[in-house]
């Protein structure tokens, strides 16, 4: 039993998007309209019913890896939002270069292993690159909220270029560079807040699917989840 059915059995529904949800979204209203979402929602129903037709056990496995790594992410990303917090307060500039930029490339990441809108290839999904993985996180939000998509993306690829200034050039030159102007605040939360509340959406759409089609128990291949373990 998945922790989506877990909600359904002790959660109240909602509503959100055109759709029924035991899980209540606090971000994802906030941020993009409710209409956008079901169009993407719809678009996730049908990729999701393509996979899950032919189902089977290195399918049942990668999926298991994907949203393993996804978890790992999020948990990894709200770690980094602590220290963030601490690395502020105590005005440790190299470190909130450093965390700023993780915190949210994380959290995007977990969105990515829970779409098909990105293959596995094998395992070497989880050596995307930063810029791929930005510009693949950008395409998934711009259906949602193009300006926002748009925001993010400018602002990460400012936070990238700043975090390698600080770690690389800082040292010997000093900081007196261009600091990032954006309203840093407002785009940080919602990079963080919308790729975490997608995320939720897309794996609920995911375990539906699958609860429809699947029809026989399947296993895990091994082969395919030690490389992962051993690459993550």
């Amino acid at each position: 039993m998945s922790h989506i059915d877990v909600r359904r059995l002790v959660g109240d529904k909602s509503s959100f998007a055109g759709h029924k949800w035991w899980y209540h979204f606090h971000s994802l209203p906030a941020i993009f309209k409710g209409n956008n979402v079901g169009k993407y929602v719809g678009q996730l129903a049908r990729n999701y019913s393509k996979l899950t037709l032919n189902w089977n056990d290195d399918l049942n496995s990668e999926w298991i890896s994907r949203h393993f790594l996804a978890t790992k992410m999020i948990l990894s990303s709200s770690v980094m939002l602590q220290s963030l917090e601490y690395a502020e307060d105590k005005n440790l500039r190299v470190a909130v270069s450093y965390l700023e930029y993780y915190s949210i490339l994380m959290a995007l990441r977990a969105m990515l292993f829970c779409t098909p809108a990105i293959g596995w290839n094998k395992g070497e999904m989880i050596r995307l690159d930063h810029k791929r993985t930005l510009n693949v996180a950008g395409d998934i939000l711009s259906k949602l909220n193009k300006e926002l998509a748009k925001k993010i993306l400018r602002y990460m690829f400012h936070l990238k270029a700043y975090r390698e200034l600080i770690s690389y050039r800082a040292p010997s030159s000093g900081d007196s560079f261009e600091k990032v102007t954006c309203p840093i605040h407002i785009i940080f939360r919602n990079s963080v807040k919308s790729s975490s509340s997608l995320r939720s959406c897309i794996l609920r759409c995911w375990n539906d699917r699958l609860k429809r089609t699947l029809t026989v128990t399947l296993h895990l291949r091994m082969n395919i989840l030690s490389r992962f373990l051993v690459r993550s």
